[in-house]
């Protein structure tokens, strides 16, 4: 690794943490200090992940500020505070303000202040947010009424370069805290919020499956395990029937719901809705696609 560059938990390397006015790469900005951002920044910060909070709340900054954090108090929706905090080589933003008008200035700003790559991150509590925050610029809306810091911090943690393993045990340990995780997406054609999912021409092409002439194009029955919100509970991984849309959780989570639907419709494929995977599964077939 680079000179200087601490290591991270499993593997890879952290930027070093920079000094006031020093050129700092690789961190996250975190715009917005409110309960989510809270949660976020411890895990950051165990993470050994370099970031910078943006507040307008001279409260929320001298806070931060008794955490040992890098902050800069200003308006994090103007290319300058933006550009103090260094979005130019920053690895991500993270918009965690409670505002909507304010999260889709912020998120419009971002985007045009970094870099083409820059991953941004909002979070809302309205579904009929997220389309907004999308068409703004973010590429990942967590909505909170579903989805809690867990979710939000994977999808950080991944962009900043962490191992897959650490990430999946501060997942773990947020759960343990009674935090509960679904997936909010880009929202679908359809205009609901909830996401389209379809399998691939080549996965539609398989010869190893005989039941692919019954996967469609659907709409995402929720943003988590269907079963799991009803009655509060968590998972570990997420699952999508190619045939009605139906969500539930995998056969590592203890309810594994996935399978329970197979069983009760006969439906043969689910694909996988984690981020970063396209893989699918025929239960018939016993096969992977």
């Amino acid at each position: 690794r680079p000179a200087g560059a601490a290591a991270l938990p499993g593997g890879g390397a952290a930027p070093v943490e920079s000094g006031e006015g020093e050129a700092q790469t690789g961190h996250v900005i975190v715009a917005g200090y409110g309960d989510g951002a809270r949660r976020l920044v411890r895990v950051l910060r165990d993470a050994r992940v370099p970031q910078v909070v943006l507040t307008l709340s001279p409260a929320g900054a001298s806070e931060a500020e008794l955490q040992g954090l890098r902050v800069i108090p200003g308006d994090y929706t103007r290319a300058h505070t933006l550009e103090l905090a260094g979005i130019e080589t920053a690895a991500a933003v993270v918009v965690a303000d409670d505002e909507p008008e304010m999260a889709e200035r912020a998120v419009a700003a971002a985007r045009m202040s970094g870099d083409p790559g820059l991953k941004i991150f909002a979070r809302t509590r309205s579904a009929g947010h997220v389309r907004a925050l999308v068409e703004a610029g973010a590429d990942r809306v967590v909505l909170e009424e579903v989805e809690s810091a867990a979710r939000l911090a994977v999808h950080v943690l991944g962009a900043s370069g962490v191992a897959p393993e650490w990430i999946e045990e501060q997942v773990e340990a947020l759960r343990a805290d009674g935090l509960g995780v679904a997936r909010a997406d880009r929202p679908g054609e359809d205009g609901t919020g909830l996401p389209t999912v379809r399998l691939s021409d080549e996965q539609l092409r398989s010869s190893t499956c005989s039941h692919t002439g019954e996967a469609r194009e659907v709409v995402a029955g929720s943003r988590g395990c269907e079963a799991c919100l009803k009655t509060g509970d968590s998972w570990v991984h997420l699952r999508v029937c190619m045939t009605c849309g139906h969500v539930g959780c995998c056969d590592s989570s203890k309810n594994k719901h996935a399978s329970a639907h197979f069983r009760a419709s006969q439906h043969p494929i689910v694909r996988s809705w984690e981020p970063g995977e396209d893989w699918a599964w025929c239960y018939v077939d016993d096969v992977l696609l």
